[in-house]
């Protein structure tokens, strides 16, 4: 169980990087703003309107594809030992941060584009929102890795 937490305090604080991230993303849109006032977005003269949808949809689609691929990869009965279950629970919760970054960054993309500040902020608060929903647990981790192991 040590290699357990030990692998959980690593993922644990690559998670916390990656949410990090999405401060970094906010600080960019700021300093843009004061840089370019007012700014009105890189990409004018263009009806964004369709790619704005697109991106929202996408965004609430992550929802979905975080579940298929965590299912994918934590599949019970592929567990061979320990060090497996380590190794799987460390690499679904990468992935599964990152997947929770993408609509942040989608939001930085709109943002870019059309100078709309509230795209940014709405898909920021949803990536934290799916952040907290799948930030690493260590208590999760133990009890998934005793149910695997207990087979």
């Amino acid at each position: 169980m040590e290699d357990l937490k030990k692998a959980y305090r690593t993922s644990a604080l690559i998670n916390s990087a990656i949410i990090a991230s999405l401060l970094i993303y906010l600080i960019v849109a700021e300093m843009i703003k004061i840089q370019y006032e007012p700014f009105e977005g890189f990409v004018r003269d263009l009806n964004l309107d369709p790619l704005r949808y697109a991106l929202y949809a996408l965004a609430l689609v992550q929802l979905v594809v975080i579940i298929k691929i965590r299912g994918i990869l934590m599949k019970k009965d592929t567990f061979n030992s320990m060090e497996d279950v380590i190794i799987r629970l460390s690499r679904a919760s990468i992935i599964t941060s990152s997947l929770c970054e993408v609509p942040a960054i989608f939001g930085l993309i709109l943002f870019l584009l059309s100078g709309m500040s509230k795209d940014l902020y709405i898909l920021l608060v949803w990536s934290g929102i799916l952040f907290f929903l799948y930030f690493p647990r260590y208590s999760n981790w133990k009890k998934w890795a005793r149910n695997v192991m207990s087979r």
